[in-house]
């Protein structure tokens, strides 16, 4: 997940996946018909990334619609890059022979850089597409849609002020005491308030060149492991234990993620789009590598990982709450069921203050989980078709 939190351009990604055979309410433009300005379809897989030939490459500031198929063997990633350099629109962990529909409302000129990646990092390839005209004047404005906005950067900041404060605990425990059972407690402490928050945190991370929490598959092809998931190692892996390392990876981290909580200025915008679209990412990055166990590979606490993330999501769409409920008053209840139905679901697996080790999560009970994160994803795909129009 690698997203944005002050955006020059707006994202949207639906909650439509479907096979390449097509799918109902989301199939990919039709290649034989001449698509409209701005509508791409994208071939993606190792090496390749390639919008549909017959597309305008050159379209105006606006909406763009970009259909991601796989083609490859892998899942594949695929990202929205402005001229500035910040990524603008992603979509991760596409699985082979399927599409997923991605719509970014470009408001800045220039050459945008679409990038499509496998996980295992090999075999990453790009285009681009040129935007052309003005930005759009920013004097008219929705004030409920402001207060969404401005709610929701403050939560963001709260988060990041209470992962900073764990941080600085866990940093002074390993420099001071050397306390693994302590260390233990904040690192965990840190990491519910940085899951609630995460699709806002990557993005300015990727611009200050920092990485708080790299997916399982960069050690898997060998590269470094750093920052949260490197402390994972050290305070559980094999051998577990603390040294200079450890100290050092946890200093790292706190600056991390204090240079990102900085760079939320109080002049900063977020729109109702991105809102909208990091409460979709929050669950599609469960239903991803959440729901398989590959994200917390020695804690094995994915169930206090799903807890942080259904927070965030459902603290994001009640913010947008107002905008639903006026253009969509059945949409609000039914997203409200959806959460309370996993949070009921995760509140059999409850162990003292957290949760039982995901080891612990039959394969059956794993499909429930994943059906009803499908159930959601799905829905929220109609909160960003909502707040966008």
């Amino acid at each position: 997940m690698q997203r944005r939190v002050i955006p020059l351009t707006v994202t949207i990604l639906t909650g439509v996946v479907c096979s390449t055979t097509g799918c109902s309410g989301g199939d990919a433009p039709d290649r034989a018909a001449a698509p409209s300005p701005g509508v791409f379809t994208v071939a993606a897989g190792a090496g390749d990334c390639r919008i549909n030939a017959d597309a305008a490459r050159t379209v105006p500031v606006g909406l763009l619609t970009f259909t991601v198929r796989n083609d490859g063997d892998e899942p594949v990633g695929f990202t929205v890059t402005a001229p500035g350099g910040a990524v603008v629109g992603e979509v991760v962990g596409i699985p082979p022979d399927r599409s997923r529909t991605l719509l970014v409302r470009a408001t800045e000129p220039g050459e945008h850089v679409l990038g499509c990646a496998p996980d295992s990092g090999a075999g990453a390839a790009s285009d681009t597409v040129t935007v052309t005209g003005s930005a759009p004047d920013d004097g008219d404005t929705d004030p409920v849609a402001d207060e969404a906005s401005a709610n929701y950067r403050s939560y963001v900041s709260e988060q990041l002020d209470e992962t900073t404060v764990a941080l600085t605990g866990l940093r002074d425990v390993l420099d001071d005491g050397r306390d693994l059972g302590e260390a233990r407690r904040l690192y965990l402490a840190a990491r519910v308030p940085y899951m609630r928050v995460a699709p806002a945190v990557i993005p300015d991370a990727g611009r200050f060149g920092v990485s708080p929490a790299p997916r399982r598959s960069d050690i898997e092809s060998g590269e470094s492991w750093d920052r949260m998931h490197a402390l994972e190692k050290d305070l559980w892996g094999p051998g577990a234990g603390i040294s200079d390392d450890t100290l050092t990876t946890a200093t790292r981290l706190l600056d991390d993620v204090v240079a990102v909580r900085r760079a939320l200025g109080p002049g900063d915008h977020v729109t109702v789009e991105t809102v909208a679209d990091h409460a979709q990412d929050l669950v599609d990055h469960l239903s991803d590598a959440g729901i398989h166990g590959e994200i917390d590979v020695y804690t094995r606490t994915e169930l206090s990982d799903f807890r942080s993330s259904l927070e965030g999501s459902q603290a994001a769409v009640g913010f947008l709450g107002p905008i639903i409920r006026a253009r969509e008053p059945d949409l609000m209840p039914a997203l409200d069921g959806d959460y309370a139905a996993l949070r009921e679901q995760l509140a059999g697996y409850r162990e003292g203050d957290g949760f039982v080790s995901y080891d612990e999560v039959p394969v059956p009970q794993r499909r429930k989980l994943s059906d009803m994160l499908d159930v959601l994803v799905a829905r929220l795909g109609s909160v960003q078709e909502v707040v966008a129009r």
